[in-house]
């Protein structure tokens, strides 16, 4: 059975195609936890929160509600934002938290989008799901874990999660080894059928796949998913590994400041994008030096004094 045959047979069963295709919460169609159809990019967290911003302060009974079913307009807010500590609830009240303040300041900030997306994403490294902290961190490295396990070598994934984001059409994306590392991540069995098919065959699974996604009525499991309008887009699969390829490099290191681990960033940044003003960057970090020191903290990036 080569890898295609592989890959139909699996589709057979439906835990597994769910599993895979779907974005829903605790689905493996996505990397991270934060990812939905709502969160296809982590600058949404700022388009909601500038979109909450009027329910600060205010009791929940008085949340502005759709005519025609009298749901809150904003329910599908609170946790995204909650769980990024950008809002916290007391009683029947939400508020903006210091980290939702200085959010707010990202919103209203003369800034490129690409200085808004490094501040906020330094603020995502303690974000929270269901309990667990600094799960964007504890997830990069589940990921690697789970690629190094079937015996590829960390500094071979870390290069293609680099390499994969000079794609421009989903059709590059699907021709690259990273997009099914990353996708089958959690499926042992497929990843090491994957490894050891060859180049042919892989190429026959490539173009099955490139066909499915242009079939608007096509139910295959990465066809469907990436076809247009589908619960995965080309921006998202390609700023998870952004963010793969940030978090876990940053944590093949410990640092003796904030300051430290930001440079560090704005390296890693620079090997995919070139260079960013360093001089805003530094600048706002700066002038919100006690949140982003806190995130620091939190990270358990920072270099202890008995290590």
């Amino acid at each position: 059975m080569n890898i295609l045959e592989f890959y139909l047979n699996q589709q057979k069963y439906p835990e597994w195609y769910q599993k895979f295709q779907s974005t829903a919460k605790n689905k493996s169609g996505k990397v991270f936890s934060h990812t939905s159809t709502n969160y296809r990019n982590i600058l949404n967290f700022l388009s909601d929160l500038d979109k909450f911003k009027q329910n600060n302060g205010v009791s929940r009974s008085e949340f502005k509600k759709y005519d025609n079913n009298g749901q809150e307009i904003d329910k599908q807010r609170i946790m995204p934002l909650t769980n990024a500590n950008i809002i916290v609830k007391d009683i029947d009240k939400f508020y903006l938290t210091p980290i939702g303040y200085v959010c707010l300041d990202l919103i209203e900030g003369d800034y490129q989008e690409q200085e808004k997306w490094i501040l906020l994403y330094i603020l995502l490294l303690n974000y929270q799901n269901e309990g667990r902290n600094n799960d964007i961190i504890l997830t990069s490295k589940e990921y690697i874990k789970y690629l190094t396990n079937v015996g590829l070598k960390e500094t071979e994934i870390l290069e293609e999660l680099k390499n994969v984001q000079k794609c421009t059409e989903i059709d590059q994306i699907f021709k690259k080894d990273i997009f099914w590392y990353i996708t089958f991540a959690k499926d042992r069995q497929f990843l090491q059928k994957y490894m050891t098919s060859t180049k042919e065959e892989k190429e026959m699974l490539f173009s099955y796949v490139i066909n499915a996604q242009k079939d608007r009525k096509s139910k295959d499991c990465i066809g469907h998913k990436y076809v247009a309008g589908g619960a995965m887009l080309k921006s998202t699969f390609l700023e998870e590994c952004e963010l793969l390829f940030y978090t876990y490099s940053l944590t093949l290191h410990k640092y003796d400041t904030l300051e430290e681990m930001v440079e560090r960033l704005l390296e890693l940044y620079k090997e995919i994008h070139g260079t960013l003003n360093k001089d805003v960057i530094e600048k706002f970090i700066k002038n919100n030096r006690s949140i982003y020191q806190s995130v620091f903290e939190h990270t358990g990036l920072r270099r202890l004094e008995n290590e």
